[in-house]
């Protein structure tokens, strides 16, 4: 290898180019400042091409572009030598550089035929600008779209508002309004029987029973609507607490239920700590279980929470052994008052399960039942995670104190 290097830099055989012909000053001057300024044009090309390579990632076909810069660069010393050779003969090393520079040139070349087609393809000044204003023209029209979305939604939110606080209004009316006349109905009902006693004929007696009745089951369908309508106008306390907490509760608040019909009762082991309003929940729950113990026919009810993780979502249920649902009202159970049985079969105010399906879409879940008639029914619900609750609803108060009851 050292005598390789030696025989390429070996300038014994040749002598200077200044003593090859008659070489006036002037004459050399003009050869040796041409190629330092060739050498020095070719140096800076490359280079400024090389910053550019690695400062812009999406320049196309980027080898090429480094391919540029070796065969300039290469000139460029080729043109440094041939300065050189005026004091330096070292026409091998000459020679050498020149087989460097015809090579790398030629990979230039054919790398250039190789890419020409998909340069070809590339969008000229005139289609990039094209495609910039439509896509301009198209986000100018998103926008008026939006604008127009916006200005509905505001004027829907407005509309909403209104009728909240209509509903507001009804509600109050309902609650006041209403039900005094009931309770006095109810009242003078039986002080009319009290009153009256042996005298009131026993048809009458019977009339006055069934408007009592009538008056009790309306103030309880009124009572209804209004935890119903509460249930969407309260703010949601929300809170992270074990869900087995309100499972707990619900389960104690139907203890008797769950002592007269001898129930057996099932949970998971493992229950997750949740975000929500633990006391929407408890309802949830004990609406759940309480129809569990009351739609059964003749066996022992069996009462089984359920619980799994989904997408971004703990799926909740309450299973049960019961008569079943016929899948073709798997959504009218939900709706407020839709009963499948008659009162004098399963007593109720159609309102547990509407009350469920509210407390559920308000925490930005879905509620359904899976069950075919005589084969039980399972209940099932979603509770986002805090995350996907926050990026759905915005800002959640968390409460640090002990939620309530």
């Amino acid at each position: 290898m050292l005598d390789l290097l030696h025989t390429l830099f070996d300038t014994a055989d040749f002598p200077a180019r200044w003593h090859c012909g008659n070489w006036t000053t002037a004459h050399g001057l003009v050869h040796i400042v041409a190629d330092l300024a060739i050498f020095g044009a070719y140096l800076a090309i490359p280079l400024v091409l090389a910053w550019f390579v690695t400062r812009r990632r999406d320049v196309p076909f980027p080898r090429v572009m480094w391919l540029f810069v070796a065969f300039i660069l290469s000139c460029g010393v080729g043109h440094l030598i041939e300065a050189s050779l005026f004091w330096q003969p070292w026409y091998r090393f000459s020679a050498t550089s020149k087989v460097i520079t015809a090579t790398v040139s030629w990979v230039t070349v054919i790398a250039l035929v190789r890419v020409l087609p998909r340069a070809l393809q590339l969008p000229g000044v005139e289609r990039i600008n094209d495609e910039l204003q439509a896509r301009m023209a198209e986000q100018v029209e998103a926008e008026n779209r939006l604008r127009d979305t916006a200005e509905v939604l505001s004027a829907t939110n407005e509309e909403l508002e209104r009728m909240n606080r209509e509903l507001a209004d009804f509600t109050h009316m309902v609650s006041h309004d209403l039900q005094e006349p009931l309770r006095k109905l109810v009242s003078f009902s039986e002080l009319l029987v009290e009153d009256a006693g042996q005298a009131l004929p026993e048809e009458a007696r019977w009339d006055v029973q069934v408007i009592s009745e009538a008056a009790v089951r309306m103030k309880d369908l009124v009572q209804s609507l209004v935890r119903l309508t509460r249930v969407g106008e309260e703010a949601l306390a929300f809170a992270s607490f074990p869900i087995a907490d309100c499972i707990k509760a619900a389960r104690e608040a139907l203890d008797v239920a769950f002592l007269e019909t001898n129930a057996e009762f099932v949970q998971p082991a493992e229950l997750p700590e949740v975000m929500a309003d633990r006391a929407l929940f408890i309802q949830v729950f004990q609406n759940l279980m309480a129809n569990a113990l009351k739609f059964v026919d003749g066996q022992t009810p069996r009462v089984e929470i359920t619980a799994e993780r989904g997408e971004g979502a703990w799926i909740f249920g309450v299973r049960d052994a019961g008569i079943g649902i016929d899948p073709e009202h798997a959504q009218r159970i939900f709706a407020p008052f839709r009963r499948l049985h008659a009162r004098s079969e399963y007593p109720g105010s159609g309102i547990g399960l509407a009350i469920c399906r509210k407390v559920v879409e308000r925490h930005r879940g879905a509620i359904w039942v899976e069950s075919k008639p005589g084969e039980g029914a399972h209940f099932r619900f979603t509770l986002p995670d805090r995350e996907r609750l926050l990026a759905r609803t915005g800002p959640v108060p968390i409460v640090k104190s002990t939620p309530r009851d």
